[in-house]
């Protein structure tokens, strides 16, 4: 299979093809309308105001010394052959060979934004960008706009088969080391640059840089007696203004009394953050349900009363190693890529071998525990108990001891080795969308501080510290989830304040479901943090 592996014919040009996991992510966004277009976007704030003139050659510096460093961020993806229906797309990269080429992709992958927008604002026109594999589009592109603030916006954005949130991120946070060694004069002139040595940063697919260690599950069949969801028909909407979201952001006395709680109660904030998603699924599908009364209200509160279990149906996690505790704070994805082969993770520093090193696995949680914390009459009241023996000691045990045991058994390198394969095998028959199943979708980056991301440029810290020519006053991160029946949630915490990024589709999502899951996790926080909860 050296055809997953980056070669050249003329030391110039190097290609590879798509396998695996990356190959049907690009089949699944080739029918999807840009579904998985991964967006992240930083308030910037220069210490020393620039125009736009003034600030372009720091920025062009900054994303050229990005790219030497990490070359995979300038691969182009192209069909492999004159049938697209075959899925099969192939990864190019091109050496510069003069100053030209290199200003022709700056020019190409460096977007000025004329749009006059307050920050909040740009992540949903940021998210609208997308492209398909067959497009020979660079993998990374970098937008910036000036904010009425006299702030600036710079938001980076990816196809999901390139990498995932755990591979972009380091990547995003060597862009900004480059900007501050672009103001600071630490970086050395862009002409100096040894073309030619960045390609041993080209990293295979992923089945090549991970060995197939660890074991596989016994089973990945759901237990007997599920609960119950209602069936949602799709709309017809307008895929321009498809996408729905919602970020909730935490103010930081919240933050710091939930993770005080989690401390206390001896939790995972993954599993009590994931708690509240999984109550405010089942409430949200209650309340439709009630809503529609007669036989359907009966059948749903039936199935609430009497089933054994809920599923979740796609919980993500990094890979880890079996020898690596388990962190007490972040029970998913807060993980370094443990298992990536020494060779590649030394050669690829500083930002890794992107891609998609993750496993998705479902999960199923005792009914038991949820109806502890949601109790519904026959005409469709809602009393919730958010309490110690409830809550903490109840459900958020429960999804604390499903998730870890999920990620010993079903996120190993070995399984990660067994997927890969089998989409492998069904990629070229791909027609269609493919991402049926409802509920939440939940990803955690963690603590951006705890993984070292951006450290020097909160707030916190960049604006005492004279070295420092920028903060980065909060994060916007996102996924494009255009005709995703499950809601898609993004969760960090970035210089103490956590951040929950709700995102849907209206093709699934009615106004009143939207509003009902929203207000539900919104509440669900409010209770955590708060004396609302019944102890």
């Amino acid at each position: 299979m050296t055809d997953i592996y980056f070669t050249t014919k003329d030391g110039i040009n190097y290609t590879r093809r798509l396998h695996g996991r990356e190959r049907m992510s690009a089949a699944n966004t080739t029918y999807a309308h840009g579904f998985g277009q991964i967006v992240a976007l930083g308030e910037v704030e220069l210490k020393s105001p620039l125009t736009r003139e003034q600030l372009a050659p720091y920025v062009k510096a900054a994303w050229t010394h990005l790219r030497f460093l990490v070359p995979w961020m300038a691969i182009r993806t192209s069909d492999m052959t004159p049938n697209p229906r075959d899925n099969a797309f192939l990864y190019s990269y091109a050496v510069p060979v003069n100053q030209e080429q290199v200003d022709a992709w700056l020019e190409e992958t460096v977007i000025w934004r004329s749009e006059e927008l307050p920050f909040a604002d740009w992540e949903s026109l940021l998210r609208i960008t997308h492209w398909k594999p067959g497009d020979n589009r660079c993998a990374f592109e970098l937008h910036v706009a000036a904010l009425p603030d006299g702030h600036w916006m710079m938001g980076l954005t990816a196809p999901h088969w390139v990498t995932d949130g755990r591979g972009k991120f380091p990547v995003i946070d060597q862009y900004y080391k480059c900007l501050q060694a672009a103001f600071d004069g630490s970086s050395k002139p862009v002409d100096t640059i040894a073309w030619g040595e960045e390609i041993t940063r080209l990293p295979p697919t992923g089945v090549q840089v991970l060995p197939a260690a660890g074991a596989l599950p016994e089973t990945m069949d759901p237990p007997q007696g599920q609960f119950t969801r209602l069936m949602r028909q799709p709309r017809e909407v307008d895929l321009s203004t498809d996408n729905i979201t919602r970020c909730i952001v935490l103010t930081k006395e919240q933050t710091d009394a939930f993770n005080l709680a989690c401390k206390q109660h001896r939790c995972s904030i993954t599993a009590a953050i994931n708690s509240v998603f999984i109550l405010a699924d089942i409430e949200t599908e209650l309340r439709i349900a009630a809503d529609a009364k007669g036989e359907v209200w009966e059948r749903v509160l039936e199935s609430f009363h009497q089933s054994e279990f809920f599923t979740v149906a796609v919980n993500v996690s990094d890979l880890v190693g079996p020898a690596i505790k388990l962190s007490e704070d972040y029970l998913i994805n807060t993980f370094q890529r443990h298992f990536v082969y020494p060779l590649f993770a030394k050669v690829c520093q500083p930002c890794g071998v992107g891609g998609l090193i993750n496993c998705g696995f479902p999960t199923y949680h005792n009914m038991k525990e949820i109806r502890a914390c949601l109790q519904v009459t026959p005409d469709g009241c809602i009393t919730k108990n958010y309490g110690t023996k409830t809550f903490w000691n109840g459900l958020v045990v429960d999804v604390r001891k499903v998730l870890k045991e999920g990620i010993r058994t079903k996120a190993s390198p070995r399984w990660y080795h067994q997927l890969s394969n089998n989409v492998e095998a069904a990629s070229a028959n791909v027609t269609s969308f493919q991402m049926a199943w409802p509920g939440v979708m939940a990803s955690s980056l963690g603590s951006l501080q705890k993984l070292s991301w951006f450290c020097q440029f909160r707030p916190s810290v960049a604006v005492s510290d004279p070295d420092t020519a920028f903060s980065i006053n909060q994060w916007r991160f996102g996924i494009r989830a255009t005709g995703a029946l499950a809601i898609v949630i993004n969760t960090w915490e970035y210089d103490g304040i956590l951040s929950l990024n709700l995102q849907g589709s209206k093709r699934w999502q009615t106004e009143k479901a939207w509003d009902y899951f929203t207000v539900a996790v919104s509440d669900g926080f409010e209770r955590i943090t708060s004396t609302k909860a019944t102890l």
